[in-house]
């Protein structure tokens, strides 16, 4: 359930930052990346990882739609 959680927040953190992530990965494929801090380092990493294209999504929300995991199921009548 940890790497499921862990996963959905990335690809919050890069819905919510879409168009910044997506110049920083087409900078870095251009050979013109020079520094990133280390919250960048980490969407990176982690979009390198996943070995996500994120000029295949049309846009932040096609992306969220396709790469969020469900985190489980609940029983209605027990709420677990």
């Amino acid at each position: 359930m940890n790497e499921i959680y862990q996963h959905n927040a990335f690809i919050m953190d890069i819905t919510n930052n879409w168009e910044y992530v997506k110049k920083m990965v087409k900078k870095y494929g251009a050979g013109q990346l020079k520094r990133v801090d280390q919250l960048e380092q980490q969407w990176f990493s982690f979009v390198l990882q996943n070995s996500m294209k994120l000029e295949e999504y049309l846009n932040a929300e096609e992306f969220y739609e396709k790469n969020m995991k469900p985190l489980g199921t609940i029983d209605v009548s027990t709420g677990i």
